[in-house]
């Protein structure tokens, strides 16, 4: 039979499923099942990792303390700025605090009642209670990097030191003026707007900074390339290495090595007690 010439060569059709069990690629479902795998991780490792995210947090979120810390230098915004920073942190809840406490509300008759819009209001009130403190998650987180700043890069240390007073002060403030809001006014839109109205203020120390941004660009610019150099280099310090080392000690060890630290996390520690605290009293008092 004569050969023939331009026919088409017939190759076997060849499954998906084939190519995918003979291709020697990633395979998508086992690398996302173990990237969550935390065997063999111990208790430095997570520690570290809320040191970095604490860390990352100081380095991208300008806040007045750590944009003086960063710049080296003062002026007459810079101090106008943190001076209405510190006062509208700490003496506002203060004095609505005070005010809360001279307006006598613990009265009998301002309890809530057995009735099921009472249920309603308590329950309004514990989602909005762990509202506000999931809103002040950042401040404590600000907070925490200012202390690890303090002990890897010890320079300008009091600003940093008053950053942390002044972030705990007001803290602590805003949630007691909150609790007494809640109790005064005992209806969902007042706990609503009490709310609203009260968890802003312990940003305030990010949202001033926008002023010495805008009239001080050579300054702010220069403490902005400070802190990317400070989150470009952390990770690979000398200092990240020597404070996950400190931490594999046992805890009497740390005290004795590093006791301001170890009393500054036991000390931010309580803040997750307090928070737990008022999402129960809350309900309870009114």
């Amino acid at each position: 039979m004569p050969r023939m010439f331009g026919m088409a060569r017939i190759v076997p059709e060849t499954k998906i499923e084939d190519l995918g069990t003979n291709s020697q690629g990633l395979d998508m479902v086992e690398s996302l099942s173990q990237s969550g795998n935390n065997e063999g991780r111990c208790a430095t490792h997570e520690f570290m990792d809320h040191v970095d995210a604490h860390m990352e947090d100081v380095a991208n979120n300008l806040s007045i303390f750590t944009l003086i810390w960063a710049a080296r230098r003062i002026n007459c915004t810079v101090i106008a700025t943190l001076v209405f920073a510190m006062f509208g942190q700490v003496f506002v809840p203060t004095f609505v605090f005070v005010k809360g406490l001279q307006a006598s509300p613990w009265q009998e008759e301002s309890k809530l009642d057995d009735s099921s819009d009472s249920y309603l209001i308590r329950v309004a009130s514990i989602v909005m209670t762990a509202y506000l403190w999931s809103t002040l998650y950042g401040t404590i987180s600000r907070c925490r990097g200012m202390v690890y700043l303090i002990q890897v890069v010890p320079e300008w240390t009091w600003v940093l030191g008053l950053g942390i007073v002044t972030l705990h002060l007001s803290l602590i403030a805003t949630g007691c003026a909150t609790f007494l809001l809640y109790i005064q006014s005992p209806d969902v839109q007042n706990i609503l707007l009490n709310c609203v109205a009260l968890n802003f203020i312990p940003d305030m120390d990010t949202a001033l900074v926008v002023h010495v941004v805008a009239a001080d660009l050579q300054l702010s610019n220069g403490a902005k390339r400070r802190l990317e150099k400070l989150a470009d280099a952390w990770p690979r310090s000398q200092q990240r290495a020597q404070l996950e080392s400190w931490h594999r000690f046992s805890i009497l060890q740390r005290f004795r090595m590093r006791p301001v630290l170890s009393l500054q996390l036991v000390e931010m520690s309580f803040y997750s007690a307090f928070a737990a605290i008022a999402l129960v009293l809350t309900p309870v008092f009114l």
